[in-house]
């Protein structure tokens, strides 16, 4: 059983006594790492962070080789809302620490959050060849893969993972995204309703059947797979656009005036349901509403250049 989890057990917060006496210990013994670290983990367990802080980088200062600190100082800056920082003092606590399977995990997420995709998919790729049975790194490392651009790696992970686990339908439908959209739709079908059968309530094998449907032109039978998306996550944006260019292409224009109002209402930051509307509006014979619309799309793609693109990648910064 590690500190952490024997603190976490059996730690009684202690009074004003102790937090007296730590601070007496410190004045008289800076360097000291017990009383930097149990004052320090006093006041983290008090939720006073900015306290905390400094009194842990001292304890981990004076005493490198101590995982929980570099821990605890990981969770303080996250809690702070710097992810950079917590990082760093994460990556020292795996470095004593390296087959920590829950840290690796944290870090993995915590990596693609920031946009780290390659140091993300290592992590996934180290907790897998720990615990090959262990489902959600399985996921991670895909997604990660596919994040980083590397798609090739990331279908070949994502095929494996797939016969490993046939009733996971979360990688069933990882490894059929990969798949249509390199345009196999044929071999991305059988994957999704399975997806669909192992969990009903997993709405995006929905949506990638009714966009698998919409791409081929098959209109008519798109519409209940992208409806069923939308009952699960009402306001799911691409499984409401996607029905919307399904009655754009019916020449269903109340419906997808309909859909594409509750789009703009889910989304109205997102330049995509304007631009269809001004289609739709043109379509109607109301060049004025269409051009007001078109204005509109245009406006929230200025403002917003990067929501149209694909996360990039980027180095963890040294």
């Amino acid at each position: 059983m590690t500190l952490l989890l024997l603190l976490a057990l059996f730690f009684q917060p202690p009074g004003p006594v102790m937090e007296r006496q730590w601070q007496q210990e410190l004045a008289v013994t800076p360097q000291a790492f017990a009383p930097a670290f149990n004052l320090g983990f006093y006041y983290f367990n008090a939720n006073r962070l900015a306290d905390a802080e400094p009194l842990l980088r001292r304890a981990a200062k004076a005493n490198p080789a101590d995982f929980n600190t570099h821990y605890i100082l990981g969770v303080v800056c996250q809690r702070q809302s710097r992810r950079e920082d917590a990082l760093r003092s994460w990556r020292a606590a795996l470095a004593l620490q390296p087959n920590h399977l829950r840290l690796m995990k944290v870090m993995s997420v915590e990596y693609t959050e920031g946009r780290y995709f390659a140091e993300a998919a290592a992590l996934a790729r180290r907790v897998l060849a720990l615990e090959p049975n262990d489902q959600q790194a399985w996921v991670l490392a895909i997604k990660a893969l596919a994040d980083a651009q590397e798609f090739a790696p990331a279908a070949a992970l994502a095929k494996d993972a797939a016969a490993r686990f046939p009733a996971n339908a979360r990688l069933s439908f990882e490894y059929a995204f990969l798949l249509h959209r390199q345009g196999r739709f044929a071999e991305a079908t059988p994957l999704l309703e399975a997806a669909t059968k192992n969990e009903p309530n997993f709405e995006e094998p929905w949506y990638l059947l009714g966009d698998i449907h919409l791409k081929q032109e098959q209109f008519r039978p798109a519409i209940p797979f992208f409806a069923r998306a939308i009952a699960l996550r009402p306001a799911y944006l691409p499984a409401l656009l996607g029905l919307a260019r399904v009655h754009i292409a019916l020449e269903q224009w109340d419906a997808a005036r309909s859909q594409l109002a509750a789009a703009a209402a889910a989304r109205p930051d997102d330049p995509q349901p304007p631009l269809l509307l001004a289609q739709v509006l043109f379509r109607l014979g109301d060049e004025a509403g269409a051009k007001a619309a078109r204005e509109k799309s245009m406006a929230l793609r200025r403002a917003n250049p990067a929501a149209q693109e694909a996360p990039q990648p980027r180095p963890f910064p040294r």
